[in-house]
């Protein structure tokens, strides 16, 4: 848990900020990782509320704004949306001879990498999560979890596949584009380039800084995580230490590989996906059981008020 959300929050996160930032408004990665951990100590010193406030404050209309842009690209580039859909089953099924040598090697590459991913913009069945929501004042373990089926729907579901369909509505020729550095776009700057060339140079500016506050806010909710697991693993006079590591690593990881910060995360994220399972799968009676409850519960209030 430790070693995912360090990678997840300090290396993932702060780099795609950087990046946001570097191909929006051309600050140098590092400047904004020390900004940034300056910024991030000043704002864990006020405690879990302050970082619940600035969190909830900004990703709502953060995330309602992503979603309309991405929709206007889709819009403004209507007629390849057909063939974008074409792509993504295409390449999902077409085998690939390089990759392994047999028929099935696309779908294996395909399952991995969507599985990787999928996972790691949602968390689901990761474990970590579940350390912010058991922070939450709720009336019933259920129904803060039905919170968490929202969370998954709208990052994957919804903003990921939006996302996706953007990208590959702008055409074939956005995967060949190179930055500056003469090197294929990758991340976050391949998105910032088709929305460059929907809305200009004025749009990649405000969505430039709506990726950087979305990552921001995950970074900073990332501590909660974070501290909680320091806190069950090692004792409180270690705790106090160990918890500024969290805030040392942006000086670095802002300006690291987007294909290596990737690499890393993946790998991650299998050591914590497989035991997670398994004690998903041997929890599994148990929240039923609380199903059952909550689900009696709600009848009778249903039928108080009736």
């Amino acid at each position: 848990m430790i070693l995912l959300v360090l990678t997840d929050a300090s290396f993932v996160q702060i780099n795609t900020a950087a990046e946001a930032l570097n191909s929006s408004f051309h600050i140098p990665n590092y400047v904004t990782g020390v900004v940034i951990a300056v910024v991030s100590v000043a704002v864990a010193i006020s405690g879990t509320k302050g970082i619940g406030k600035f969190c909830g404050a900004v990703v709502p209309p953060m995330c309602l704004l992503y979603i309309v842009a991405c929709v206007v690209v889709i819009i403004a580039n209507i007629s390849n949306v057909g063939s974008a859909f074409a792509m993504v089953f295409k390449y999902a099924f077409t085998p690939m001879g390089a990759v392994g040598g047999f028929t099935g090697s696309a779908v294996m590459l395909t399952m991995t990498k969507g599985g990787a991913r999928g996972i790691f913009s949602n968390e689901a069945g990761e474990g970590t999560a579940a350390t912010v929501h058991a922070t939450a004042k709720t009336d019933h373990p259920i129904h803060q979890g039905f919170y968490g089926v929202v969370e998954v729907f709208i990052d994957t579901i919804v903003i990921c596949t939006l996302t996706g369909i953007a990208l590959l509505s702008c055409g074939p020729d956005l995967w060949t584009f190179v930055g500056e550095d003469g090197e294929l776009l990758q991340g976050v700057a391949l998105t910032f380039e088709a929305f460059r060339r929907t809305f200009g140079n004025v749009g990649v500016c405000v969505m430039g800084v709506c990726v950087f506050l979305f990552t921001y806010s995950s970074y900073l909710g990332f501590f909660v995580e974070f501290r909680t697991s320091l806190e069950y693993v090692f004792h409180d006079k270690v705790v106090k230490y160990l918890k500024w590591i969290f805030f040392a690593i942006p000086l670095v990881s802002a300006w690291l590989e987007v294909s290596f910060i990737w690499d890393m995360a993946d790998m991650v994220v299998g050591f914590i996906f497989i035991p997670n399972m398994i004690a998903i799968l041997a929890l599994s009676p148990q929240v039923l059981e609380m199903l059952k409850e909550y689900t009696a519960k709600c009848k009778a209030e249903k039928q108080l008020k009736q």
